[in-house]
C-alpha cells in the first residue's frame, strides 16, 4: 500500500486528469451524455471487480441504502454533464474552484442539521469561499454581457450546488451510519445507478432521433472512466491512513485547485488575471479554514 503522501498526490492527479479529459472532449467533439454513461459503466464494473461484489445484485436484492444510491446517481450523471459544460466555457482552473469551494454547503448542512459548532474559522471560510467565487466569476469591463453569456453564468453556480448536494449526501450517509467510506459495494452501486439513469434518458432520446452514439464516444467514456474510478479509490485509501480526513481533505482540495490552475495556464493558456489570482488564493484559504475547523 502506498503511503499517505503518494495517495494524496495520486488523488490530486487523477482528479485534474478528469478535467483535462473533459477539456479535450470539446476538441474531439465527443458527445457528452453517451461518453459519461460509458464512463459510469466502467466505474461500476471496476468497483465490482475491485470490491468483489457486482452492483447489478442490487436489482435482485436491494440494500437498505438503495434510495441514497439512486439519489447520488442522479447527482453524478447530471453533475458530470454540467461539469463538462462548465470546463468548456470557464476552463480547468476556474471550474475546480467552483467544485471544491462547494465544501461550504456540507459545512452549513453539518451545522444546521447535525449541530456542529459554527466557529469563527468556519464563518471566515464560508465568507472567503463566497468572495473567491465572486472574484473569479465576475466579468471584466467590456466583456460580452449578452443573454447567452448570462445563461452561461449559471453553469458554475450549478456545478457549485450539485457538488455541494453530492458531498452533503455522502456526509449524511456516513454521519448516520448508513454506510462507511470504505464500502466499495455502495460506491459501485452508486456508479451503477448513475449509468442506469443516464442510459434510460439516452434510450428515450435515441428513439426520438435526438441523440446517437459513436465509437469515439465509447472510447472517450472508457478513457474518462478509468481515472474517475481511481480518483475515488485513491481518496478512500488516503482517508483510511493515519492522517485522517481533517488532513487529507484540505490537502486534496487545495492541491486540485492549484494544479488545475497551473494546468489551465500552461496547457490551455487560460487567462490568470490579478483578480483571479486573488480569487484562487481566497479559495485555498477557505478550504483550509473549513476543513481544519472541524
Amino acid at each position: 500500500m502506498a503511503g499517505p503522501i503518494m495517495l494524496i498526490v495520486l488523488t490530486i492527479v487523477t482528479n485534474v486528469l478528469l478535467a483535462i479529459i473533459f477539456r479535450y472532449f470539446k476538441t474531439f467533439q465527443i458527445n457528452l451524455l453517451p461518453a459519461i454513461i460509458i464512463n459510469y459503466v466502467v466505474c461500476a464494473l471496476m468497483g465490482g471487480w475491485w470490491g468483489g461484489t457486482w452492483p447489478a445484485e442490487i436489482i435482485t436484492d436491494p440494500p437498505p441504502w438503495i434510495a441514497y444510491s439512486l439519489t447520488l446517481g442522479c447527482y453524478l450523471i447530471f453533475g458530470f454533464f454540467i461539469l463538462a459544460k462548465t470546463i468548456h466555457h470557464y476552463g480547468v482552473g476556474m471550474t475546480s474552484v467552483f467544485q471544491k469551494t462547494s465544501l461550504i454547503v456540507t459545512v452549513l448542512y453539518a451545522i444546521l442539521f447535525f449541530g456542529e459548532n459554527a466557529s469563527a474559522l468556519k464563518i471566515a471560510g464560508v465568507l472567503f469561499a463566497l468572495l473567491s467565487i465572486y472574484l473569479i466569476n465576475r466579468k471584466d469591463a467590456g466583456q460580452d454581457r449578452s443573454i447567452i453569456s448570462r445563461a452561461v453564468v449559471l453553469l458554475p453556480i450549478l456545478t457549485f450546488i450539485i457538488n455541494g448536494l453530492l458531498d452533503s449526501t455522502l456526509f449524511h450517509v456516513e454521519a448516520v451510519g448508513i454506510v462507511h467510506g470504505g464500502d466499495y459495494y455502495f460506491i459501485s452501486a452508486m456508479f451503477f445507478c448513475a449509468a442506469s439513469l443516464g442510459a434510460v434518458f439516452f434510450i428515450v432520446q435515441y428513439f426520438l432521433g435526438h441523440m446517437n452514439i459513436r465509437w469515439k464516444d465509447v472510447v472517450g467514456g472508457i478513457i474518462l472512466g478509468v481515472p474517475n474510478f481511481f480518483s475515488i479509490y485513491f481518496l478512500l485509501s488516503a482517508l483510511h491512513t493515519d492522517w485522517g480526513g481533517s488532513v487529507v481533505v484540505p490537502l486534496v482540495n487545495v492541491g486540485i485547485i492549484l494544479l488545475s490552475a497551473m494546468v489551465g495556464f500552461l496547457m490551455f493558456r487560460e487567462p490568470l488575471t490579478q483578480r483571479r489570482k486573488i480569487g484562487f488564493s481566497l479559495a485555498v484559504a477557505a478550504i483550509i479554514l473549513l476543513s481544519w475547523s472541524h
